[in-house]
């Protein structure tokens, strides 16, 4: 099972801005689209599960079995679409699924709870030129480690790179 965590974010660290805006370039949201069309399963939590699915971004990315994770349950069902309380559970509902690989697409706190737990395989980030005074980070402020070795490093028109990491485990 690969799990990659995949974000795009400013050059200062915000991955949204505090009101959950994502004013990305056009490159950067064209990139997205494509690298999230590889994968079979997203991991989101439930902030981002409803901001996706109020702009109907799930089709957009190739309608992908969506894993919530949310202490939070809703009656809302789906043959696509399962919520779990915790990294592990979506982990471990991953690999009944079969699975063979998942992308991590959370806020910070979703973000920052698979690195703590060391479930991130590689991490995907599209660093655009924007900068925000305040917002949401990459990672929610709790206290974890990491080590990553740089996989490639790819410039997006106009000017948007992509840096692909692995996590030193």
């Amino acid at each position: 099972m690969r799990l990659v965590l995949y974000a795009t974010q400013t050059i200062n660290g915000y991955i949204a801005s505090e009101t959950d805006e994502t004013p990305w370039t056009s490159a950067a949201w064209k990139n997205y689209r494509k690298n999230a069309k590889q994968f079979k399963a997203i991991v989101i939590g439930r902030r981002t599960y409803q901001i996706m699915k109020r702009v109907n971004k799930f089709r957009k990315i190739g309608n992908p079995y969506v894993i919530v994770v949310s202490n939070f349950s809703p009656a809302e069902s789906s043959n696509n679409l399962s919520y779990v309380k915790s990294p592990a559970e979506a982990m471990q509902l991953l690999k009944e699924m079969k699975f063979a690989k998942a992308l991590v697409a959370g806020g910070g706190k979703l973000n920052g709870s698979f690195m703590k737990t060391k479930y991130i395989d590689e991490v995907w980030l599209d660093v655009d030129p924007v900068v925000f005074g305040t917002g949401i980070k990459l990672f929610y402020e709790d206290f974890f480690k990491a080590k990553l070795k740089l996989l490639g490093v790819k410039k997006l028109p106009p000017d948007t790179v992509q840096l692909r990491y692995k996590v030193v485990k």
